[in-house]
């Protein structure tokens, strides 16, 4: 089951926590986020994704998947504006 909720940390820890004693220790926690930008002539993605076991996992690692997202959207928005 998927359980998506926005980053703030009281409620991603609540549900790891609820999560954690009745998950197998090798039950996945998947942190994902997707960052965006939008201009009047183009619009551009960032996706960042990072998945471990519900034993060890924390809202700290959250920012994991934000980084991934924002350096995968920082490449892009170069690209496409020729800042490389």
């Amino acid at each position: 089951e998927r359980v998506f909720v926005e980053s703030d940390e009281s409620c991603i820890e609540a549900l790891i926590g609820r999560a954690r004693p009745v998950s197998e220790e090798g039950r996945e926690v998947v942190f994902v986020t997707e960052t965006a930008f939008v201009s009047d002539k183009l619009a551009l993605h960032g996706y960042g994704e990072l998945r471990m076991p519900v034993a060890f996992a924390a809202q700290e690692h959250a920012t994991i998947a934000q980084t991934s997202a924002h350096n995968a959207l920082f490449v892009k928005v170069s690209e496409a504006l020729g800042l490389e």
